[in-house]
């Protein structure tokens, strides 16, 4: 009796084991791992909310983005924001290894084009090109701080820029317009009293 009772729980157990196996096989028991959803949405968060386009873009996005040339080769990267004397610069490291044989040119925010797909900016200049420029020396110049947002400093070609105007004044108008010489001779003319006298 105890030797059947022991070979019917065994089976039992073995039963119990294998369905639980099995449901596990099917993935419909498969215990979720609580962590998973939370990357997952956190890789979807943050493709949306990668820039778009310069002007979303703040000067800590912008460092270290790769730079493509006009025939499409990677040339180095963004290193530093600056503020050049009419708008702000990204200062291209091109090649070298380490810091060692590169060479830094700064170049206009309003030449560079980003592509959100690559996460790259693009120039229209060549390597060869580039190069050509004067260096750039850092010196006395502080880079921009990270939380710079680029659009206050990306000038167009008209020369503006997307920083707000500044707000109109409604200070009131104080020249009048200059009065006519000949309406206040005719005026005059008009009102000036009738002779009722009589000649004897």
């Amino acid at each position: 009796m105890t030797t059947k009772t022991f070979l019917t729980t065994t089976a039992l157990s073995v039963l119990l084991a294998t369905s639980a196996v099995a449901q596990t096989a099917d993935g419909t028991a498969a215990p979720m791992d609580d962590t998973a959803p939370m990357a997952t949405d956190g890789m979807m968060d943050a493709e949306v909310m990668a820039p778009q386009s310069l002007e979303e873009m703040t000067v800590g996005d912008l460092t270290g983005t790769d730079v493509i040339d006009a025939n499409g080769d990677s040339i180095g990267s963004i290193r530093d924001v600056i503020q050049g004397a009419g708008e702000a610069e990204a200062v291209v490291g091109i090649g070298g290894f380490l810091g060692i044989g590169r060479y830094d040119v700064a170049l206009p925010l309003s030449d560079l084009n980003y592509n959100p797909e690559d996460r790259a900016i693009s120039v229209t200049l060549t390597r060869e090109e580039l190069e050509a420029l004067p260096e750039y020396e850092a010196g006395d110049i502080e880079p921009l701080p990270a939380e710079t947002p680029l659009s206050s400093m990306i000038v167009d070609d008209m020369g503006t820029s997307d920083a707000p105007d500044a707000p109109a004044t409604d200070a009131p108008m104080t020249d009048a317009p200059a009065a006519d010489p000949m309406d206040d001779a005719t005026m005059d003319m008009d009102t000036a009293p009738e002779d009722t006298t009589t000649n004897n």
